[in-house]
């Protein structure tokens, strides 16, 4: 892909850029998305590696009005198969498959990868002398799961890897440690926040010793 792809896509791309429509640059950038799937189901890899390993191989060098021109098309076709894809691996969730058993660990899944992620990190600011608040929110931000886990899981499971059950107990382990990521950092934001805005609104109404000056929006007024 690097040696033979990449070159052939620097000159399709650079033809428009001096001066012609990006449309045939657009075609041949999905076109190349969809092969690279292809190729990937015939060789046995998930065809959401072969269609990554297309994008990285994209020169970076071309002009900026071509890439602009080019990836908002393909920004708003990802904004509008992206939630398909993520129906269709919610239709295929079974959450009744696992049973009690299957929920509980699911629950010690989650459990384990919150205390160890908070433990870890609080040791590690501590020895580096970072705030308790921002240690906090890292350990939170590093239990966001998101988009990427739910591919892999969905690989894992399309290539025998992982089982239906197995499947459902780390997807729901994985969408229960995202969700509650950004209230609780916009909480614990919050609460830092407060402190300091009193703090500083308390400094701001003490009275100044006889004889200073306090700035004000004309300059140095007298006390």
């Amino acid at each position: 892909m690097a040696l033979l792809v990449r070159p052939l896509l620097r000159r399709l791309l650079d033809r428009p850029a001096a001066g012609g429509h990006p449309l045939l640059a657009l075609l041949a950038l999905g076109s190349g998305v969809l092969l690279s799937a292809w190729t990937a189901s015939r060789l046995g890899v998930h065809p959401a590696v072969g269609a990554f390993v297309f994008g990285l191989v994209m020169p970076r060098d071309v002009a900026q009005e071509l890439r602009h021109a080019v990836e908002a098309p393909l920004r708003n076709a990802g904004a509008l198969f992206v939630p398909v894809f993520f129906a269709l691996t919610g239709l295929s969730v079974d959450l009744g498959g696992p049973g009690f058993a299957g929920l509980a660990a699911a629950s010690a899944f989650l459990a384990v990868a919150w205390g160890s992620r908070i433990a870890g990190v609080r040791v590690a600011a501590r020895l580096v002398g970072v705030p308790r608040h921002e240690a906090v929110a890292v350990a939170v931000l590093l239990d966001t799961k998101g988009l990427g886990e739910v591919v892999i899981l969905t690989i894992g499971r399309d290539v025998g890897i992982i089982g239906d059950r197995l499947f459902t107990i780390l997807l729901v382990a994985a969408v229960a440690a995202t969700l509650p990521v950004n209230p609780l950092v916009r909480r614990l934001a919050r609460s830092h926040r407060a402190p300091a805005g009193d703090a500083a609104a308390l400094a701001h109404q003490q009275p100044n010793p006889a004889g200073t000056t306090v700035e004000g929006p004309g300059g140095k007024l007298p006390h």
